[in-house]
């Protein structure tokens, strides 16, 4: 990539259209009645759809996103978090691969867009890209418009055996991520996300099935609010949209049935029930270290938090790299550096940090982590993005991005 280019479209500003209308409800209630229709002619079961409806305060907003931002949450929600995986070598791996995806602002035209290169790609890689492009979309919309930064896979989150115990699954699906914000008590989103450059006929099917596949998550003690959201995002070389649905949750009356003691006999109906908010939330707590401190390169410490959540597939051990500083107007964030394009020898590298007084809390087992992350978060939340230098991303989870080697 050149770096003239990399040059502008780090100093892009670039606009998504968001879309969550009437239009848009009634085209994906359209798609559900066609499939069961053909389910019904094919003499198969007709799938339970979740009710939708609309987050109307955000129909048709501009939303004007960094790139730097997009490939920051790229990197942290699309990382794999399983033990003894090689592609974790480089937590920056899915950020460095999608550099040349983006199309650069143009004096007439700041929508955000895929580049040539992107469109050209086959089809396998090009279903990859619109898939991984879907998630930073949605994680980044989620940080920044409705205050949720931090994410967890949900398979990740309910593999402790004494919690899956504890919690009735019904269907055989999982949504993408439990998202939620770092303050007290804080509401938890469970999102299905959604990406496609095969046009808008193609984001209504994503839609319905996200109707399709997503639960909704119950907590009998009222202690906590769930709320399900579904995303599409599709993208062209002329704009992108990004489509949202939320499933509302199952009525009050019908949640009395839920959390009874016939829920488990219930059929057709996905809902996780977690009577123990606390075990739910110590495990949260464990999966976030380990994904903050992989991100610092901090791969042994990591290591031990993560097998407390899941046993290592592989007999991979990394050690953790030493760490590198750097000061910046939002604080001092401690981390790892790592070469962008070695191959083309370009001399660029991202350096990947966690706030300093944050990381120093997840590598020291520290019982008031979740005290500073609040703290942290809260103070980044203060800032105002507009004023950060092109290569920088500094999310309020409390981790940052910069590129570097480059003049901006």
């Amino acid at each position: 990539m050149a770096l003239q280019r990399l040059r502008r479209i780090l100093r892009s500003n670039l606009v998504v259209r968001i879309e969550s209308s009437t239009q848009l409800l009634s085209q994906v209630q359209a798609k559900i009645a066609a499939r069961i229709a053909e389910c019904q002619q094919k003499n198969r079961p007709i799938p339970d759809f979740k009710p939708s409806s609309l987050l109307p305060v955000f129909d048709g907003l501009n939303w004007s996103i960094r790139p730097a931002d997009l490939l920051h949450k790229l990197g942290r929600m699309t990382t794999p978090r399983n033990l003894g995986n090689m592609s974790r070598l480089s937590a920056s791996w899915a950020t460095r691969r999608y550099f040349w995806a983006i199309a650069e602002e143009l004096s007439w035209n700041n929508l955000f867009r895929l580049s040539d290169d992107a469109i050209g790609l086959d089809f396998h890689q090009k279903t990859l890209l619109s898939d991984e492009f879907g998630v930073a979309m949605a994680g980044l919309f989620m940080e920044q418009r409705l205050g949720a930064p931090s994410s967890l896979d949900i398979s990740l989150a309910l593999r402790d055996e004494q919690l899956k115990n504890e919690i009735q699954q019904i269907g055989d699906t999982q949504p993408d991520y439990l998202m939620w914000s770092q303050q007290p008590n804080p509401p938890y989103f469970v999102i299905e996300c959604k990406g496609t450059q095969s046009g808008r006929n193609q984001s209504l099917n994503q839609l319905r099935r996200g109707l399709e596949q997503l639960p909704s998550i119950v907590f009998t003690n009222n202690d906590r609010q769930s709320t399900s959201i579904v995303f599409a995002t599709c993208m062209s070389s002329q704009s992108t949209t990004l489509y949202l649905i939320d499933p509302p949750n199952d009525s009050d009356s019908k949640r009395e049935k839920l959390i009874g003691e016939r829920v488990s006999h219930r059929t057709g109906t996905r809902v996780w029930t977690i009577p123990d908010t606390e075990r739910l939330e110590r495990r949260i707590d464990i999966g976030s270290a380990s994904q903050i401190l992989q991100w610092a390169g901090q791969s042994g410490t990591a290591r031990k938090y993560e097998e407390q959540l899941l046993e290592a597939r592989e007999k991979v051990f990394l050690p953790d790299k030493p760490l590198a500083r750097r000061k910046t107007t939002e604080g001092d964030f401690l981390g790892q550096e790592v070469l962008l394009f070695p191959d083309l020898d370009l001399h660029l590298k991202a350096f990947l940090g966690v706030e300093e007084e944050l990381l120093a809390a997840a590598k020291e087992g520290n019982s008031k982590r979740r005290e500073i992350s609040m703290a942290v978060s809260h103070r980044f939340h203060e800032a105002v993005p507009e004023k950060r230098a092109p290569n920088l991303s500094v999310s309020t989870d409390g981790t940052c991005m910069i590129i570097e080697g480059i003049d901006l």
